[in-house]
């Protein structure tokens, strides 16, 4: 491959995990703000459907960072000598595959935040719903 192909192949891919962190982003915020806003009124069987749905559209998104992510990296180790005036090519392979493992860490964390906030704001709901029936 020569370096633009090279280059541009690069500076694709790094568009390619942009987007799976947008689409990641846009499924986990539409999530937070459902919970807030229907917690207190969702049936159980509901909930365990929404996290059901949640969980098949972000855990894809996490995959497809990762998988992205170790294309990314092959695509850097082909970046030779000849290309040191990228920025890629002068730093140690080991930076790429920390930065990307790291995100992809941070991702399932914010998966397994999200998945216990709903459960918490669910039983808190629930909590404040048995108090307020409680002083009628």
């Amino acid at each position: 491959m020569t370096s633009y192909e090279l280059t541009y192949l690069f500076n694709e891919h790094i568009d390619t995990l942009i987007s799976i962190l947008v689409a990641f982003f846009s499924v986990v915020s539409a999530t937070l703000t459902a919970i807030v806003l229907a917690a207190r009124t969702v049936p159980v069987a509901m909930v365990w459907v929404g996290v059901a749905l949640y969980l098949s559209a972000v855990l894809p998104l996490v995959l497809a960072f990762s998988l992205a992510s170790v294309i990314l990296s092959d695509i850097r180790a082909q970046m030779g000598s000849d290309m040191l005036w990228h920025f890629a090519a002068r730093q140690s392979p080991l930076v790429l595959h920390a930065l990307c493992a790291s995100v992809s860490l941070v991702m399932l964390a914010i998966v397994a935040g999200t998945v216990w906030f709903f459960f918490h704001h669910r039983n808190s709901a629930a909590r404040e719903r048995d108090v307020a029936n409680q002083l009628e």
